[in-house]
């Protein structure tokens, strides 16, 4: 089960050796991993303290969940917090000796769909966009965008480019910072392929 439908890629450096790790659980802490067909799903778990005046007056309990392709060496986090990203990074960096950078996603698709709006089973559907003279976003069809404008759409005025998974009749978005984000209706088997199919592009 997700517990977010955001999520963020990275490559990583070095090794990671699950031995290390297994079954983490301390008293603020809780990383548990499994491995299934070549992907290690990761799920960390914490407390995080409220603090007034220097005092502690209520733990939170946080939670995120982490896709890791051992072969291609790459980390997939679902959050939509910064704080909680930074968190699990941490945790890596802490008990493993591993340097990791962001998957420049959102620049990379764009370059895809420049020569193809088809990039293997991925198909650019629409586009958003921000118009300056109304100040807002709207989402554009491509079809409806001349093919001699589509460049200059693409590279100047486009916010967050609109993907469907034509095997798997998945629609799902990435943005200009990189984020990838799946909708409510999406099932988890299903986004799984999805990242899947991101890692087999991105390597």
């Amino acid at each position: 089960m997700l517990l977010n439908r955001d999520s963020i890629y990275y490559f990583y450096e070095g090794s990671i050796d699950w031995e290390n790790i297994i079954n983490q659980n301390e008293e603020y802490l809780s990383i548990i991993y499994k491995t299934t067909n070549d992907v290690v799903n990761v799920n960390i778990e914490w407390m995080d303290s409220i603090r007034v005046k220097d005092k502690i007056v209520a733990k939170n309990k946080k939670q995120l969940k982490l896709l890791v392709y051992e072969s291609s060496k790459t980390i997939c986090i679902f959050s939509s917090s910064e704080s909680h990203i930074a968190f699990a990074i941490a945790q890596l960096n802490n008990y493993f000796q591993i340097s990791i950078q962001k998957v420049k996603l959102f620049e990379l698709y764009q370059n895809f769909f420049i020569k193809s709006l088809v990039k293997n089973t991925f198909k650019l559907t629409s586009l958003d966009i921000f118009r300056a003279s109304a100040e807002s976003f709207i989402n554009i069809s491509v079809q409806e965008i001349k093919q001699h404008e589509l460049l200059t759409v693409l590279t100047n005025q486009t916010k967050a480019l609109v993907i469907l998974h034509e095997d798997k009749d998945i629609y799902f978005v990435i943005d200009s910072n990189s984020i990838v984000s799946f909708f409510d209706t999406e099932e988890s088997l299903g986004i799984y392929d999805v990242c899947k199919r991101i890692v087999k592009d991105i390597v």
